[in-house]
């Protein structure tokens, strides 16, 4: 879901604020437990370094988030966005 309004945000500005990579970095050793339809924007935000799973090696994808690492993925995005304005 924050990966569309990132979407939705770089459709109105005309900015785009991630690079657009389809892989999950390999240093995850639980990638391939992500599932295929949230496998892209995974790949993204961990790419961008949004997302920086429950440890160095694992984004635990079946666990659901705490509010805690919401909140976290929110103010990461939101400083991305500041950033380049």
């Amino acid at each position: 879901m924050l990966f569309r309004a990132i979407e939705y945000i770089e459709s109105q500005t005309g900015i785009v604020y991630f690079t657009k990579s389809n892989v999950i970095p390999e240093y995850y050793t639980d990638r391939r437990e992500v599932s295929r339809w949230a496998s892209d924007a995974v790949a993204i935000l961990a790419n961008s370094g949004v997302m920086r799973g429950t440890s160095g090696a694992e984004l635990s994808p079946k666990n659901p988030a705490t509010v805690q690492e919401c909140i976290l993925l929110v103010l990461r995005i939101y400083s991305m966005i500041q950033e380049t304005q």
